[in-house]
C-alpha cells in the first residue's frame, strides 16, 4: 500500500497540535533521517525538531541492520529529544512513540 506524499504545508498543519513538535524538516529524500537529525542537533536544533523523509537510501534498523525504506511505503523520520532520562529506558521511547503514531 502506498501512502500519499504530503507537502511541507499539509505535515505542518496536521503537526501544529502538537506540542511536543517544534520544528518540522522535510525531504524527499535522504540517507538517513537519523544522521540528519543528528547533523541539525550538533548545529543546535532544538528538541522536538523532527526530520521526515518521504524516502530513505541508507536507514538503519536496530543494531545498524539495513532499513528498506522505499519511497510512499512508510513514514521515515526521527526526533531530536534531550536528556530523554535513564539510558537503560531509551528503547521505550521508540516503542512508546510506536504506538502513538498507530493511535
Amino acid at each position: 500500500m502506498k501512502v500519499p506524499v504530503l507537502d511541507a504545508h499539509s505535515l505542518d498543519r496536521l503537526t501544529c497540535s502538537i506540542p511536543i513538535v517544534t520544528r518540522l524538516v522535510v525531504a524527499t529524500e535522504l540517507a538517513s533521517t537519523q544522521d540528519e537529525a543528528r547533523r541539525l542537533a550538533e548545529a543546535g536544533a532544538e528538541p522536538g525538531t523532527v526530520v521526515l523523509a518521504h524516502q530513505q537510501t541508507g536507514g538503519r534498523g536496530s543494531r545498524g541492520r539495513p532499513w528498506y525504506s522505499p519511497a510512499e511505503a512508510g513514514l521515515y523520520f526521527s526526533m531530536i529529544l534531550r536528556s530523554a532520562g535513564d539510558p537503560a529506558t531509551q528503547p521505550r521511547w521508540t516503542l512508546a512513540a510506536s504506538l502513538a503514531v498507530c493511535r
